[in-house]
């Protein structure tokens, strides 16, 4: 057997440029103004996902930084993240660029009422040829059937807070009609 070290080299040096010369693009979202404006808001989503990308070795580079101001989980309409994932195909059209895409956690991406939707989510983002990444979470090998039950578990947290956050505001909408809050002077006609 004949062995071509210049095949070799010409195969293995795109996967040599992912390993020494990672990039990520980051996506934040938050679903409400004061959220966008104060506190665990877009801006700190952001730095504490570019903490982990400067923290890993070897360091990921992040090409960009896709935010989500005031989106509602409810919707899955969210201009930034198909931005984002447009970006990631036009960079790694011809070779692979981008090798992450980091999130501060799971219900950042998705809190599904059907777990369904955000694996298929994610399926989308990964047949980009990215890693997903979910700072929150453990790094675990995501081809075990213990991370698909980890994704399961955090995805179905997710969308029991969704629904415990809703059973909030409208418990809080009721109890704000019941001590006579009316949104305007005169009933409607």
């Amino acid at each position: 057997m004949n062995f071509d070290l210049r095949h070799w080299i010409k195969r293995t040096a795109p996967l040599k440029k992912v390993l020494t010369n990672p990039k990520a693009v980051i996506y934040c979202r938050v679903s409400d103004l004061q959220q966008v404006t104060h506190g665990y808001g877009l801006n700190s989503l952001a730095d504490k996902c570019s903490e982990w990308c400067e923290k890993h070795f070897p360091p990921i580079h992040v090409e960009q930084i896709f935010q989500e101001p005031w989106v509602s989980w409810a919707t899955l309409d969210r201009p930034a993240l198909y931005d984002c994932i447009n970006y990631i195909k036009q960079q790694n059209r011809k070779q692979l660029v981008i090798t992450h895409f980091v999130i501060s956690e799971a219900s950042r991406l998705s809190r599904p009422e059907d777990i369904a939707v955000a694996f298929q989510l994610e399926d989308r983002i990964s047949s980009l040829g990215v890693k997903i990444i979910k700072v929150d979470s453990p790094e675990i090998d995501d081809s075990t059937d213990e991370w698909t039950f980890l994704k399961t578990i955090m995805y179905a947290t997710a969308g029991y807070e969704r629904r415990k956050i809703n059973q909030r505001y409208l418990s809080g909408k009721k109890t704000k009609l019941k001590q006579g809050y009316r949104p305007f002077n005169q009933p409607p006609l």
